[in-house]
């Protein structure tokens, strides 16, 4: 008998589309449950820092020297910007077009041991850092607020948090956990040290990924009836016009206050924008901040960095051709008389930033 031949049973195209249709739908269904928990955990972790929040003050350990300040007393301020100990001299960052995600725990040790030898060859009586990491991934979670107050156990210091997030998503591969923000050190005594907010438009889900920019203040007394009012920034580089007015009128709304009731008044970091007149030559397609613009004030307030830049763009490693900056400086009150106003070159070598250092006498 000859063979039946098998007919081959050929599906309608209606079903084998609805079929994937089902397997995307499937996908998609899963994904969004995914993405959806994702957001529901980060967002029931989510940073949320009151508009003023009371900051603990960790004092110099027992019998260190506590230095009192009286009107006509000159100090030494420094700012520096440590970048986290992860952008060093062979360092980059994907945030700036660059590479790097994460550093290695030994390379972000070496920078961390190169920071804290730059500080005790500049040993300042009030020293304004800025991107100090506590525990983040991108920098091995080594607490560098720690490590730095324990080398200076003769100085109280004080710790702001500006960017806390417990995982940040991009770029891929992932952050991760971010906990970074401003150390204060000085070896007089803040009576008060406070960490006021600053306004942004930053919207959910976004802000759970971004920095909380804030004014770490510290208030050391002056004499019996007056303050020094110590003001740490770092104010972010690449917000939106409309975040970087608000930010600026509300440092000038603090210090404006602070001089009228006749304190002495002291701003010094890293301020996301050009110091007028300290341009450098734009190198091709890359990112330039904007002038730094403070409006009017009432006397004659000082806003001054030295000469030379005081930071690079990170977007390669540095061999003398990054895009150079001067964003990091001082801001002083008319009683406050700054002078020897200066840049540390560190030739870049443990932090995309330099130094800034300068005297203050209180008059």
């Amino acid at each position: 008998m000859p063979r039946r031949r098998r007919r081959r049973f050929i599906k309608p195209k209606g079903v084998v589309r609805r079929r994937v249709l089902r397997v995307v739908a499937v996908v998609l269904a899963v994904g969004a449950v995914i993405v959806g928990g994702f957001l529901a955990i980060v967002t029931a972790l989510e940073y949320r820092p009151a508009d003023s929040a009371r900051l603990t003050v960790e004092r110099a350990e027992a019998g260190s020297e506590i230095l009192h300040l009286a009107p006509g007393d000159t100090l030494t301020v420094l700012t520096f910007n440590v970048g986290y100990a992860g952008l060093g001299k062979g360092q980059d960052a994907k945030a700036d077009g660059g590479a790097m995600i994460t550093v290695p725990q030994d390379d972000v040790a070496a920078n961390l041991e190169g920071i804290l030898a730059a500080l005790a060859s500049h040993t300042a009586d009030a020293m304004l850092l800025q991107q100090v990491d506590t525990g983040s991934r991108r920098s091995a979670g080594i607490d560098q607020a720690g490590e730095i107050h324990g080398a200076f156990p003769a100085m109280a210091s004080v710790f702001a948090p500006d960017y806390r997030s417990s995982f940040v998503p991009y770029p891929i591969p992932p952050t991760g956990r971010i906990d970074s923000g401003m150390l204060t050190l000085t070896p007089f005594k803040p009576a008060q040290a406070t960490r006021l907010a600053l306004p942004t438009t930053l919207s959910w889900p976004k802000r759970l990924f971004q920095p909380r920019p804030c004014l770490l203040v510290a208030r050391i007394p002056v004499g019996s009836t007056r303050e020094l009012v110590l003001v740490n920034v770092h104010l972010p580089a690449t917000t939106d016009d409309g975040d970087r007015s608000a930010h600026i009128e509300a440092l000038r709304s603090l210090v404006s206050a602070e001089y009228s009731s006749g304190n002495y008044v002291v701003v010094g970091g890293s301020f996301g924008s050009s110091f007028p007149g300290a341009g450098f030559p734009e190198v091709s397609n890359r990112w330039v901040p904007p002038t730094l613009e403070i409006g009017p004030m009432v006397g004659a307030w000082t806003l001054a960095t030295g000469q030379g830049a005081t930071a690079r763009l990170a977007d390669k490693p540095w061999d003398g051709t990054n895009q150079l900056f001067a964003v990091d400086g001082f801001f002083a009150s008319p009683n406050v008389e700054l002078s020897q106003v200066a840049v540390v070159d560190l030739g870049f070598e443990h932090s995309s930033h330099n130094p800034v250092t300068a005297v203050a006498t209180l008059k």
